[in-house]
């Protein structure tokens, strides 16, 4: 299952709990590309106990019901480093919105990241910006295991 998009710190989750209310926001959600959703919650080992594993369990147990994504725990025992690496790029580098309209362009449907940075130097001024973007919407995907290099390979999606 693939990756089609994410949001990092996407929304704050509100629930009451034994007549408090009680906020969480989850690290990330994530869409894949069969169409299922769901909140990562990433949290250092050390730092992990009994009663934050419950906390977490809880809004999970909240949002399933609410709109039916779960939040899946991962410590960072369990991390794959360079799809971490991968998705921190992707947050840090994209443009906060294109610089173009979506619609100016036909998309190839396999292109490389240096080729599509090429093409969007003609009606870009931030062309590398835009081309993270377009991979965070999920225009493009790739295999996050790899490292997302000019070479990267990319994929296709349906235009939002």
């Amino acid at each position: 299952m693939s990756v089609q998009c994410f949001a990092s710190q996407p929304e704050e989750v509100v629930h009451e709990i034994n007549g408090q209310k009680r906020r969480f926001t989850p690290d990330f959600l994530v869409n894949y590309t069969d169409g299922t959703s769901e909140y990562i919650e990433i949290h250092h080992e050390d730092f992990t106990d009994a009663e934050y594993e419950a906390k977490v369990k809880e809004f999970s147990r909240y949002t399933r019901i609410t709109n039916g994504w779960a939040i899946k725990l991962i410590c960072s025992g369990d991390l794959n480093e360079l799809e971490l690496v991968n998705y921190q790029l992707i947050s840090d580098c994209k443009s906060e919105k294109l610089s173009f309209d979506i619609n100016e362009i036909a998309y190839p449907d396999t292109i490389s990241f240096g080729e599509l940075v090429n093409i969007l130097e003609k009606i870009s001024p931030t062309p590398i910006p835009d081309s993270y973007y377009l991979i965070a919407i999920g225009v493009y995907t790739f295999d996050t295991n790899t490292f997302l290099t000019s070479d990267t390979p990319l994929s296709r999606r349906v235009l939002p």
